[in-house]
């Protein structure tokens, strides 16, 4: 029999063997009453009023998910009035259940639930991290899909990359100052397009946006920083002479150290890794300072130059991508500069290196070839060795009769009195924008067509 005086319990799903000397304990709270007093109860006795407490209650923030807003989230407020007399937060934010392809909630006794630890050994636990909260808009549900983590791990190897080419340049400098040295006007831009990312940042933080924050580093990290600044910044780091070097490297260092600090709450491990191993910190990353808004200045002329720049670019690849054609050092860009542009051999071997083809020349008449407006003026790709012009012409025959059947069709739908009547008027503007979009298509590839006719 049990010693009562010892207070002796018995805890399970079963009764003990002699439950006529047994006696249910009447006070036993249950999960969700538990609970409730999670605000304060962890950090004080009751009704003592703690340091801790004092530091921590009231709070800012609860993130929890919409399924458990009676049983728990109603019920802290309900005990914050009751024991302390005030609102234990202030905001709730409610994140999305994990989903699977047939929208039902991921779960073990369904069998559609993969095991965290597995995804993680293939893609990271950044990779996964990353991933989740590129697709996790505010208030919505998650479709669970693979291929969102694979970017993710894309994204950690891609940063990764990236670091380890500025390793390669010399040692970082944790105190890098771009202001202080000459710079390309490439670097101007990044400083630019970065006081626009934090900027940016700050907005959507006030207001809980967190897969759009990642989604906005991820472009940042991508497209500025990797596919634009760090193949501008080839020339001055393969030229230990170059006036502009230094402040090439001091934009880099600059750059990361604020980057690695701005992804750290999304990205911990990879971002803690590489905050050490360039030397940006003596510590962990988690006791930095997070970064202050515009704390340099930039030359907004130079940055409009390589602004030109990428958009030229840009227009180069939008041409090439018109004929299927992929970069490669065999082909040319011919450039036709405009009254007030005057690119340097400079810059068209840098516009060479993002058209990622073997040169881009200046011509002073205009050439038989596609052509391109750009801000350095028109942008000429000769297609004399690249294209077959049979398989061109017939080609863009099959594609001129899809657009013109296209055309027609949505020009049908829209002469039918009775058709209209009926649809919607979302769905009319629908028709007549593919109607306008395929009438511009046969103009264009009708263009081109005169190419190829001898």
């Amino acid at each position: 029999m049990a010693d009562f005086e010892k207070g002796d319990i018995h805890v399970g799903l079963n009764a003990p063997s002699d439950a006529q000397h047994w006696v249910r304990d009447e006070d036993v709270m249950d999960t969700w009453f538990s609970s409730w007093l999670w605000p304060f109860a962890t950090m004080s006795d009751l009704g003592e009023n703690s340091a801790t407490l004092k530091k921590f209650y009231p709070t800012h923030d609860l993130v929890t998910g919409p399924d458990i807003i009676f049983f728990w989230v109603a019920r802290m407020i309900m005990a914050g009035f009751e024991y302390l007399g005030e609102l234990p937060f202030r905001h709730v934010y409610f994140t999305g259940l994990i989903r699977d392809g047939k929208g039902r909630k991921l779960s073990k006794s369904l069998g559609n639930s993969p095991d965290p630890l597995d995804l993680i050994a293939k893609f990271g636990a950044d990779g996964l991290r990353f991933g989740l909260l590129r697709i996790a808009p505010q208030g919505s549900d998650i479709r669970y899909d693979e291929k969102q983590m694979e970017e993710g791990r894309n994204f950690a190897n891609k940063l990764w990359n990236a670091c380890r080419f500025r390793q390669q340049q010399g040692p970082s400098d944790p105190l890098a100052n771009p202001a202080l040295h000459p710079r390309t006007p490439f670097s101007d831009y990044l400083l630019s397009q970065l006081d626009l990312l934090e900027r940016e940042l700050q907005r959507l933080y006030a207001t809980y946006e967190f897969s759009q924050i990642a989604q906005s580093l991820y472009n940042f990290v991508w497209n500025e920083f990797c596919a634009r600044f760090i193949e501008t910044a080839k020339a001055d780091f393969s030229n230990p002479d170059s006036p502009t070097r230094a402040g090439t490297l001091a934009t880099a260092d600059y750059v990361l150290s604020r980057v690695l600090r701005l992804l750290h709450p999304f990205m911990p491990f990879i971002t803690e890794e590489l905050w050490l191993t360039l030397g940006l910190g003596q510590e962990t990353i988690q006791f930095a300072e997070w970064p202050k808004e515009k704390e340099i200045q930039w030359d907004q002329a130079q940055a409009k130059l390589a602004e030109s720049c990428y958009a030229t670019a840009e227009a180069g690849r939008r041409l090439r991508g018109e004929f299927g054609l992929s970069g490669s050092a065999k082909m040319k860009f011919l450039l036709l500069p405009s009254a007030t542009s005057t690119p340097s051999p400079d810059d068209l071997r840098t516009l060479a290196k993002l058209l990622q083809v073997g040169s881009v020349e200046i011509t002073s008449a205009p050439p038989k070839a596609p052509l391109i407006p750009t801000p350095y003026g028109d942008l000429y790709l000769p297609l004399e060795g690249l294209l077959d012009p049979a398989k061109e012409r017939t080609r863009l025959e099959k594609e001129i009769a899809l657009a013109e059947a296209s055309r027609a069709r949505e020009g049908a739908k829209l002469a039918d009195p009775k058709m209209a009547a009926k649809a919607p008027p979302e769905k009319i503007a629908e028709w007549r924008r593919i109607e306008k979009e395929a009438s511009e298509q046969i103009i264009r590839l009708r263009e081109q067509q005169k190419l190829f006719t001898t």
